[in-house]
């Protein structure tokens, strides 16, 4: 007998008040599963635009949502035919995204539409390269 486990992730939003109580806002996900519900998402930040973007790990997209939960659009991660797997991202003030990814051991840059820039790094532990980047983060001038 095979098991098969889907899992679903639900994000519930709130908001608080002054008054230090919580009021549900929006749900993100659901018990369906398809290219738009969140399954196994790796990072999450909020954009400079207010929106909400998850990586999501098994389709190979970033989910762009609104504060309230609405889905909005779906960023391809699939660079030059390849799957970047990205773990973590970040986003500045201009709408840049930057995704590390341990599995590629580089760092990618694509606009606020999602259209690759650039690549920065590479496998290896010269002060140019990169040994399976867990994270990213950006400064307050977003560099």
């Amino acid at each position: 007998m095979s098991m098969r486990f889907n899992f679903t992730f639900l994000l519930i939003i709130f908001s608080f008040s002054t008054q230090a109580q919580f009021s549900p806002v929006g749900v993100i996900g659901s018990e369906r599963l398809g290219l738009t519900q969140l399954n196994r998402p790796t990072a999450a930040t909020f954009g400079s635009d207010g929106l909400l973007y998850f990586i999501n790990e098994d389709s190979n997209q970033i989910l762009v949502y609104s504060a309230d939960g609405t889905f909005i659009r779906a960023i391809s991660t699939i660079l030059n035919d390849e799957p970047f797997r990205p773990n973590s991202i970040a986003i500045n003030t201009a709408g840049l995204i930057y995704l590390s990814s341990a599995y590629t051991n580089a760092i990618a840059v694509l606009d606020h539409e999602g259209h690759f820039q650039q690549l920065i790094g590479s496998y290896g532990s010269n002060p140019d390269q990169l040994y399976l980047p867990t994270g990213i983060a950006l400064d307050g001038e977003g560099n």
